[in-house]
């Protein structure tokens, strides 16, 4: 609810941390589906932070943190 609440404040850009976590694999589906399209209609960046690959598959570019904190940059831009 946080994040609809925020909504009216019309962002520029989301910071999305753990935000389905606590959901079930539908819910999850259903959250990114909302959230990339709200995105795409509202031309607004997305920092989605997660641990599920799963969720990140509409993104445009990946950035994976290593434990040891070295990084690796995917570039997957065209997938979105």
């Amino acid at each position: 609810m946080s994040l609809i609440r925020n909504l009216q404040f019309l962002p520029k850009v989301l910071l999305l941390d753990e935000i389905t976590s606590a959901l079930d694999d539908v819910n999850k589906r259903n959250v990114n589906e909302i959230v990339h399209d709200y995105a795409r209609e509202q031309n607004i960046g997305v920092l989605w932070v997660t641990h599920d690959a799963n969720e990140i598959t509409h993104a445009d570019d990946v950035i994976t943190l290593k434990p040891q904190g070295g990084k690796m940059q995917e570039a997957n831009r065209g997938r979105a």
